[in-house]
């Protein structure tokens, strides 16, 4: 997404703040690539030649100045909770923009929905702010201009990135299920007075007709995530005891990247976690590295630690499952920062701004509201040449077809 050769920007700090060092680097670092000398001696500040910003109580030398916060300083999550309920926190663009990328509200107490989920609807941020702007991103691009403007030499290297992913919890209609779940399924149709899905299932197994969900031969260029638990009311995946699946999944990722799709109830159970990633590297050979949570259902620190224990180094589940945009404020990826312990990990997040589920399940939009929809968050991506990624299932494909690569 960037190129390579990196110009330096100087970074005066008045005392070493992880928070404020986290944020310039997300916001030059990790948004434009730039690298960053930080300083916390006034003389060496001055006598470099690089373009410079100071965060401090005065400005040191005519650079780019940022006023010192107390909201930098503050540790207590209760103390912080204050500062969302003062419209002027909304002004304050540093604080703003670290408060979305760290989530700093799902730290506070918050009521959860009935998957034990943060909810879009009691975001205190998003009440005062548009959930469709990338704020941080906005902010980051206004700071580059203020540094071009002193320094003209800096150079903007971004392009603008499509990734269309694909969640495969329903990998087949029918196809490769194991014999209790084939009749539960041919049953399930009966009962629902479903004839033709019926009809179809059996010519499926007869094969005399292509399974529904098999949309495998569409599907190059989509990051695909694989789940691998264990049946339940919710994680209603393909089991792994048929042996024709497991060949399937081996073949069609043999020069593919796979990625990991945790159950549900590895939300609710670190062991299975733990259990499902054996698996994947039983199946192909291989540990995660990239995952994303059935159902987002993730929470605050916990989940992110969970990943990280295991060996997980980049998350998709950035995004919220009842409303679209962007939860974190951005369409570029950054590295999580866990509040508790203060410090910035090694675990890269990467947001996605809808999901197919959520503009019919959750928004209830028409098709001509869908594809409105879609392209004021690709448009909002395209703005600040960042990463436009979605979320799309097998299942759903051919109905949101023509939604991807739009323009």
């Amino acid at each position: 997404m960037l190129n390579n050769s990196k110009q330096k920007i100087a970074i005066y700090v008045e005392q070493s703040n992880p928070r404020v060092c986290y944020l310039f680097e997300h916001l030059l670092e990790e948004t434009f690539g730039f690298e960053l000398v930080f300083f916390t001696n006034t003389d060496d500040f001055k006598q470099t030649d690089f373009p410079k910003i100071s965060y401090s109580k005065e400005i040191i030398c005519d650079e780019i100045h940022f006023e010192t916060s107390y909201f930098f300083e503050e540790t207590s999550l209760k103390k912080l909770r204050n500062y969302f309920d003062d419209e002027s926190f909304y002004q304050n663009k540093l604080a703003l923009c670290f408060a979305l990328l760290t989530r700093m509200e799902e730290y506070f107490p918050y009521n959860k929905d009935k998957y034990g989920r943060f909810s879009y609807k009691e975001s205190i941020v998003f009440k005062n702010i548009d959930v469709k702007k990338c704020h941080v991103d906005r902010f980051a691009f206004e700071l580059l201009e203020k540094l071009k403007e002193k320094y003209p030499e800096l150079e903007n290297r971004r392009c603008f990135v499509e990734q269309p992913t694909i969640d495969l919890d329903h990998p087949f209609l029918i196809k490769y299920k194991t014999p209790k779940r084939t009749l539960f399924s041919l049953l399930h149709s009966i009962r629902f007075l479903k004839f033709n899905e019926f009809f179809r299932k059996i010519l499926i197994l007869l094969s005399l007709r292509k399974d529904d969900y098999d949309v495998y031969n569409e599907i190059e260029g989509f990051k695909c995530f694989v789940p691998l638990g264990k049946f339940s009311e919710i994680d209603s995946f393909h089991q792994l005891r048929n042996k024709k699946y497991i060949k399937f999944l081996r073949n069609f990722f043999k020069n593919r990247e796979v990625c990991f799709h945790p159950s549900y109830q590895s939300f609710l159970d670190k062991k299975e976690l733990k259990r499902e990633k054996s698996e994947f590297k039983r199946i192909f050979g291989k540990e995660p590295k990239s995952s994303r949570q059935h159902f987002l259902a993730f929470k605050l620190p916990n989940t992110y630690r969970k990943l990280l224990a295991n060996g997980i180094k980049n998350d998709y589940s950035m995004g919220f499952a009842d409303q679209s945009g962007f939860r974190a404020g951005t369409c570029t990826s950054f590295y999580w920062y866990d509040l508790c312990i203060n410090r910035k990990t090694e675990l890269k997040i990467v947001p996605f701004c809808w999901m197919d589920i959520t503009l019919n399940n959750y928004m209830r939009l028409s098709n001509d509201m869908v594809k409105e929809e879609v392209l004021v968050l690709k448009k909002e991506c395209e703005s600040y040449l960042g990463l436009y990624l979605y979320i799309v299932h097998n299942e759903s494909y051919k109905k949101f077809k023509h939604l991807y690569k739009i323009k």
